[in-house]
């Protein structure tokens, strides 16, 4: 499954970490502070995003 996570505070962290450990690895993080999408993204194997035009328009979920 194609996750994005939309936003990188500490319920976005226990989601993704959760999604990563069962198979479903978040392809971008996206946050409005760089350092918050990059420490995510890095947690789980993502892109860190921190523009809304950098967001995959097409993906089965976004949370």
């Amino acid at each position: 499954m194609n996750v994005i996570m939309i936003g990188a505070g500490n319920v976005a962290t226990h989601i993704a970490l959760r999604l990563k450990e069962k198979g479903h690895t978040p392809i971008q993080v996206w946050s409005r502070t760089e350092e918050s999408a990059k420490t995510l993204a890095e947690q789980t194997g993502s892109r860190p995003v921190t523009s809304i035009d950098d967001i995959r328009a097409r993906t089965q979920t976004y949370i």
